[in-house]
């Protein structure tokens, strides 16, 4: 019964050992596996309209602003905010 206590404890050190020999001390024939590079995509975003980077929002809704404009702080007569945007062409 020890004999057979100690053939399967070889036998499992011997497992284990085989299982944990490193990569360079395989046989010559024996290639390692390269290991895959993970590449990070980089999706666009697409613009929902084209030209136009910019979403302003006047009192008739919020639009794209048209190229070569920009949204600014719409006031009263008074000088004071109104909370919507105007769009202020060149």
């Amino acid at each position: 019964m020890t004999k057979l206590i100690a053939a399967l404890s070889l036998a499992t050190a011997l497992a284990i050992a085989s299982a944990t020999v490193p990569a360079a001390a395989q046989t010559p024939d024996q290639k390692p596996v390269a290991v895959k590079k993970h590449h990070v995509v980089k999706q666009r975003v697409a613009a929902r309209y084209p030209g136009s980077r910019h979403i302003a929002c006047t009192f008739l809704g919020c639009q794209p602003v048209p190229a070569n404009c920009i949204p600014v702080t719409q006031y009263t007569s008074d000088g004071m905010p109104t909370g919507y945007d105007a769009i202020a062409c060149r």
